[in-house]
């Protein structure tokens, strides 16, 4: 069951991601404290506490304790606006088909004890937020990140860091279908896929774990058609 947002935590949550998209925060930067964000937005501090929680679960910002809250070191953020926008992420996620294939299949034999903790970390992140009703943006690049680093080869984990956001097409999906890019049902698909990739790394099945990972990746490829489909009409 996924739990509903309130407007205004919405408001301000839209905000500060554009604001970290744009630069005006940037990596590393201390955002302003508590108290100025609700006199800014002129909230109660339940909404910004929400907003600030999500923005922590999508990865884009860490709390240190008695220093306050900063943008990630790699905040990937980004907003699709126009059709050809959303082609451009399509045509990534094939270019992923023939990457993220192969990484999976590395992973499967080459990572140590440590990343395949970290790999199967990530999995339960992702369905702990599913089960709580909250973005799993995120979490489900984080996952993507710890198997391309289970590869033990930079070049996957390089290629995934430098396309950020637009390695997950529901991070890049405007308002208009961000409905369907957080529907429970489609998440909880997601979650058994990625399952099947994060089980057979585990049992260091490379093969299947590709196989695991294309069949993911395909049936992402997929559902965005059917988005940019609907846009064109």
């Amino acid at each position: 069951m996924r739990i509903a947002i309130p407007a205004k935590a919405q408001t301000v949550l839209k905000t500060l991601r554009e604001d970290i998209a744009s630069g005006r925060y940037a990596p590393g930067q201390k955002l302003p404290s508590e108290a100025q964000l609700i006199n800014t937005f002129g909230v109660k501090r339940h909404v910004v506490r929400k907003a600030v929680d999500l923005l922590r679960n999508e990865g884009l910002i860490v709390s240190h304790q008695g220093a306050g809250v900063f943008v990630s070191n790699e905040p990937e953020v980004a907003v699709v606006d126009s059709q050809a926008d959303l082609a451009v992420v399509l045509e990534l996620s094939e270019f992923r088909l023939a990457v993220e294939t192969e990484a999976a299949a590395l992973a499967a034999i080459r990572r140590s004890p440590a990343q395949e903790e970290e790999i199967f970390y990530r999995h339960r992140v992702f369905g702990d937020l599913l089960k709580a009703g909250q973005p799993t943006f995120g979490a489900d690049l984080a996952l993507h990140k710890a198997i391309a680093q289970a590869t033990n080869n930079r070049q996957f984990s390089d290629f995934i860091y430098a396309s950020g956001s637009m390695m997950v097409p529901q991070m890049a999906l405007n308002p208009v279908e961000d409905a369907m890019a957080q529907d429970p049902a489609r998440l909880a698909e997601i979650h058994q896929e990625h399952a099947r990739i994060v089980s057979a790394i585990g049992a260091s099945d490379s093969e299947q774990a590709g196989k695991a990972m294309r069949a993911h990746l395909q049936n992402s490829l997929h559902r965005y058609r059917r988005v940019l489909t609907s846009v064109e009409k």
